[in-house]
């Protein structure tokens, strides 16, 4: 089930049925909800075996579903999905909303499945007891034709949003000192941000124009950007009030034969592995050393490349996603 704007993207696919309710607060992950009547009347007319439902233990949406199933289908199974890798700081009012909400979500909790480690032995600690898993929401597909790293462009990426948290400070004033030793490389921004306006003000102040910027593009016009590319950073790392809770375009960018960089924050280590480089601290000196590293040595951007295709293909192919899911599914029923 959607959302009733999710409504011009769905698509027809065989044995499955896309329904499109009206909800109310769709941008807030926590308090959006469906019209409650027409959940409950979808709810009775199936009856599933299980209803998963991809929001975290404090989603209002969830609890909505739970209150209804038990009401029309309690022999239906519960299992939610969560991101949440740390424990954010709260107000009072948060912390009684979100404490209840949580308190009844988990009790009515058959299992659940979520997108890093960090996030399960957050919730074993509450929910111990029930069936659970680390898989990621969304795999990637492998591409079936890569460039080979010899012929690829001399260009490094960043894409996501533009924020301190995220290491694109440092990831530019690094690029910048490499820069009068490659100077035929381009470092490019994609994305927006609270601090686009000024990292661009601090790009602005090298004449030597080799940093980009584009604005957000569409999810389908990632992988051409990405070909272009021979390398990736995400230098993320940890504030008190977020952690890094997977980086897809980690496995996006190893999926189409880029070589990566990741920084030491949240579930980054954890996805990259050893297909690439993955910064112990995190500051300037030590990521230019790792740019240098891949920007000298066509030899070693190859190695990363391959390892990172290998792991893709194993880990984060949509087709190993599936499979884990449905084994889920069936200890759940089991």
């Amino acid at each position: 089930m959607f959302p009733k704007e999710c409504g011009k993207d769905c698509c027809t696919l065989e044995n499955c049925e896309f329904i499109v309710l009206p909800a109310q607060r769709t941008g807030n992950e926590v308090l959006y909800a469906y019209n409650t009547m027409q959940l409950l009347r979808v709810v009775r007319r199936i009856k599933p075996d299980i209803i998963f439902v991809e929001q975290g233990e404090h989603a209002l949406s969830y609890l909505q579903t739970i209150f209804v199933t038990k009401f029309v289908s309690p022999k239906s199974k519960l299992a939610f999905f969560s991101w949440i890798n740390w424990k954010p700081k709260l107000s009072f009012k948060s912390k009684v909303f979100l404490g209840v909400t949580g308190w009844l979500c988990r009790k009515f909790s058959d299992g659940f499945i979520v997108g890093n480690k960090d996030a399960q032995e957050l919730l074993t600690k509450k929910l111990s007891k029930v069936p659970n898993a680390v898989i990621p929401q969304l795999g990637v597909a492998p591409q079936d034709s890569l460039i080979p790293v010899e012929h690829r462009g001399k260009k490094i990426l960043f894409i996501g949003r533009l924020m301190k948290a995220k290491g694109v400070f440092e990831l530019l004033e690094a690029f910048l000192l490499l820069q009068n030793d490659f100077f035929e490389w381009q470092l490019h921004f994609v994305g927006s941000g609270p601090d686009k306006k000024e990292l661009l003000k601090s790009a602005q102040k090298d004449d030597r124009n080799k940093v980009f910027f584009h604005d957000t593009v569409p999810h389908n016009e990632i992988f051409p950007i990405m070909k272009s590319a021979s390398i990736l950073v995400l230098p993320s790392r940890d504030t008190p009030e977020w952690r890094e809770q997977f980086g897809h375009v980690l496995i996006e960018a190893m999926a189409c034969g880029v070589a990566v960089i990741g920084g030491c924050g949240g579930a980054i280590p954890e996805v990259v592995g050893d297909a690439g480089i993955v910064l112990r601290r995190g500051d300037v000196s030590e990521l230019k050393v790792s740019l240098r590293s891949l920007m000298s040595n066509d030899k070693l951007r190859k190695a990363f490349v391959e390892k990172g295709f290998d792991r893709v293909q194993a880990l984060y192919a949509h087709e190993v996603i599936a499979e884990q899911i449905s084994a889920f599914f069936k200890k759940l029923m089991s």
